[in-house]
């Protein structure tokens, strides 16, 4: 069980665990607290003490400003932005990070206020117009002065309705598969198709070094607000940004050379030591010697019934409907593995800091 798990079965209990001078303390209801507890916790002090000092540090990280940079130079990448860039360099003219988005629009469209809108956002977000040199051994990211859209059109309406789904869906795979150049830039790709009087279907594209899911919906939410402030001739009120990107990957960088980074690269490999199996699924084919990139992916809709079932039970064990659903999911890959031990990634937003949550940009993690 892990240090984790057992904090919770605790928790469920009543009993509290601090840390004090670096010694561990402890309250509980009477009777609580058995013999086998007290020995487990015994057993386990030595990992309960970095476990709850490495949270008393998580929150103190939560405190640490973050510094705006200058956006002229030459700027750190983050540590998400070197390992995409890395495997772009091993996989030549990848189009593995493309994030393709079709958002449909009905109504009256001006079309210079829909452009418009979007070059308020690329000047909005610096991240939108920056490009990742490498030059002398040396990798960085620079920050455009300038970048200006000029939204590309085409209009279906002669067409059936059909023929233009077919003629969106086809851009849109096209968009799929079409490589950025990372060396000049521009990281985002728009095309706009009108397909009715009233209806539009705009199709973008963003490299994932400057953007994620999180961020599309940042990108979305900004464009209507400006659109419609354009439109009826009036300013657009947005929150304003405290910081950009670069300056996250400048503190980022930073960061990571801390002690408090320190502790939390001990405590993970402490965790991790003993595992050393990786698990082997049962694949119906043998993996190419050379990706492909084409998967599938199924949908279920589990009924509402099994939901609520789902979340009673999250509730009573102390945890998130997700982590719930992991658990069921590692049941599953045990039975195919035998192992008991197992690692699954998730990816997660990255956004853990409130100054993050409005910032369009490369955040997300894997963990």
């Amino acid at each position: 069980m892990l240090t984790t798990d057992f904090l919770i079965e605790l928790n469920k209990l009543d009993i509290k665990l601090w840390v004090e001078d670096n010694r561990l303390k402890y309250s509980a209801p009477e009777g609580a607290l058995s013999d086998d507890l007290k020995a487990e916790i015994i057993k386990r002090k030595p990992e309960i003490i970095t476990y709850l000092q490495q949270t008393v540090s998580n929150q103190q990280d939560q405190l640490t400003q973050i510094q705006t940079a200058p956006s002229t130079g030459k700027l750190p990448l983050s540590y998400a932005q070197k390992s995409l860039w890395l495997y772009e360099q091993i996989e030549s003219n990848s189009f593995a990070f493309n994030i393709p988005t079709v958002l449909r629009m009905k109504g009256k469209l001006v079309l210079s206020a829909l452009e418009a809108s979007i070059n308020e956002i690329i000047k909005r977000h610096e991240i939108l117009r920056t490009v990742i040199i490498s030059e002398e051994n040396e990798l960085y990211q620079k920050v455009l002065l300038e970048l200006t859209i000029a939204l590309s059109t085409e209009d279906l309406q002669i067409l059936t309705e059909e023929e233009r789904e077919k003629k969106v869906y086809e851009y849109f795979n096209e968009q799929t598969q079409q490589p950025f150049n990372l060396e000049t830039g521009p990281y985002l790709r728009f095309k706009l198709f009108q397909l009715k009087a009233d209806e539009y279907a705009l199709v973008f594209t963003f490299h994932h070094s400057i953007s994620d899911n999180w961020s599309l919906n940042i990108f979305i939410t900004e464009l209507a607000a400006l659109y419609k402030a354009a439109y009826n001739k009036e300013k657009a009120v947005l929150p304003e940004l405290a910081i950009q990107y670069a300056d996250y990957a400048v503190w980022q960088q930073n960061y990571l050379k801390s002690k408090h980074a320190e502790s939390k690269f001990n405590y993970w490999k402490e965790q991790l030591k003993d595992i050393d199996q990786i698990p082997s699924l049962p694949t119906d084919y043998s993996r190419p010697a050379v990706q492909s990139r084409r998967s599938i992916r199924k949908f279920k809709i589990i009924p509402e019934k099994v939901i609520q079932k789902l979340k009673t039970l999250s509730q009573k064990e102390g945890c998130s409907l997700y982590v719930t659903l992991l658990a069921a999911f590692k049941v599953l890959l045990h039975q195919y593995t035998g192992l008991e031990d197992l690692i699954v990634g998730s990816p997660v937003a990255g956004r853990t800091r409130k100054e993050l949550e409005g910032l369009i940009g490369f955040f997300i993690n894997t963990v």
